[in-house]
C-alpha cells in the first residue's frame, strides 16, 4: 500500500515585538572651557588607546570629532557595579517619537533631557548612522545640528511613505542573484530573535534610542498608516490619520489653543475696526 504524502504545513503569520531597551546614558549640554578639556582629554585617551606618537593627520580626526563653534550634547554611560542585578527599563517608541516631535530647536538642555530619559544615541562622527547594528561607543559626542536633521526626515518619511520606501528599501528582501546577496545591508536590517513561549513571536531588541525612533516610522509605514502635519504652526506633529473624520490637530490640547488664538485674532480686528470708525456726535434737542 503506497504511503501517503504527508500534508504541507501551512506557513503562519508571526507578529513582531520591538523591545526598545533604555542603556543608562547621561547627557549635558557641553560648551566653552569644559569642551576644551573634553577636546584634550580625548587626545589623551587615544594616544593611551594608539600606543604610539600622534601624527598631525590623527590629530586632526579626533579633533574633529567635536564642533568647537558651539555646544554639543556629552553622554556617559553610568557604571554598572552588577550586571546581573542591574534591571533596564523598556520604553514605549512611539511615545518618546511625538516627544521628540515636540522638542523646540532653540533649547539644547531640553534637548539633553530628552537623550537621558531614552538613553543611548550614537557619536556625530559615528560611522553608518543609518545601520541599526553598529556597536556604540562612550563618551559619545553628539552635534544638535544632526539631531535635528534627523527628525527632518523622520518627518518626510511618514509624510511622503512611497519616497521612503523606495530609498529605504530599494530591493527586494530576498536575494535573487549573488550581487543581490552580497549588496550593501539595507538601513532596514534588523536582527530578528524568534520566541519560543506559549505564543510564537518574533522580537526586535533594540538599545539605541535613534534606532528606537527609525524603527517606529519603518513599522507604521509597512502597516500603511497615513499621516498629516498638525496644522498650529509652532507644532507641527506628525499625527496619523485614524479615521475619515478630518482632523487638524495632533491632539486637543493644540485645537484647543489654535482656537484661543483665533478668538483673540478677532476680538483684536473687531477692536481695531471699532476704533477706526469716527465718533459719532451727540443727537441735538
Amino acid at each position: 500500500m503506497p504511503l501517503k504524502r504527508s500534508q504541507k504545513v501551512s506557513q503562519k503569520s508571526i507578529p513582531i515585538h520591538f523591545a526598545f531597551t533604555r542603556l543608562p546614558v547621561t547627557w549635558t549640554v557641553v560648551s566653552g572651557e569644559r569642551l576644551q578639556e573634553l577636546r584634550a582629554a580625548q587626545l589623551k585617551a587615544y594616544a593611551r588607546k594608539d600606543g604610539k606618537e600622534l601624527t598631525a593627520y590623527k590629530v586632526s580626526g579626533v579633533l574633529n570629532r567635536i564642533q568647537t563653534k558651539g555646544p554639543v550634547l556629552y553622554g556617559e554611560m553610568r557604571k554598572i557595579e552588577r550586571a546581573n542585578v542591574e534591571v533596564l527599563k523598556e520604553l514605549d517608541g512611539w511615545y518618546w517619537r511625538d516627544r521628540f516631535f515636540g522638542l523646540p530647536e532653540t533649547n539644547l538642555e531640553r534637548l539633553a533631557d530628552f537623550l537621558t530619559e531614552v538613553g543611548a544615541w550614537p557619536s556625530s562622527d559615528a560611522p553608518n548612522l543609518s545601520t541599526p547594528g553598529h556597536a556604540l561607543t562612550f563618551p559619545a559626542v553628539v552635534r544638535a545640528h544632526d539631531v535635528w536633521a534627523f527628525r527632518e526626515d523622520l518627518k518626510d518619511a511618514l509624510l511622503d511613505r512611497t519616497r521612503f520606501q523606495k530609498i529605504v528599501a530599494p530591493m527586494l528582501s530576498n536575494p535573487k542573484t549573488w550581487i543581490d546577496l552580497y549588496a550593501r545591508p539595507s538601513a532596514n536590517d534588523f536582527s530578528l530573535r524568534l520566541e519560543l513561549s506559549d505564543v510564537a513571536a518574533g522580537v526586535v531588541s533594540i538599545t539605541n534610542a535613534r534606532h528606537m525612533l527609525f524603527a517606529t516610522v519603518l513599522a507604521d509605514v509597512a502597516r500603511g498608516i497615513r499621516f498629516k502635519v498638525c496644522k498650529r504652526k509652532d507644532c507641527r506633529i506628525p499625527f496619523a490619520i485614524t479615521s475619515k473624520h478630518k482632523r487638524e490637530y495632533h491632539d486637543r490640547a493644540c485645537a484647543h489653543l489654535a482656537g484661543v488664538r483665533r478668538k483673540r485674532k478677532l476680538e483684536k480686528r473687531q477692536k481695531r475696526a471699532e476704533e477706526a470708525q469716527p465718533a459719532r456726535k451727540p443727537a441735538r434737542h
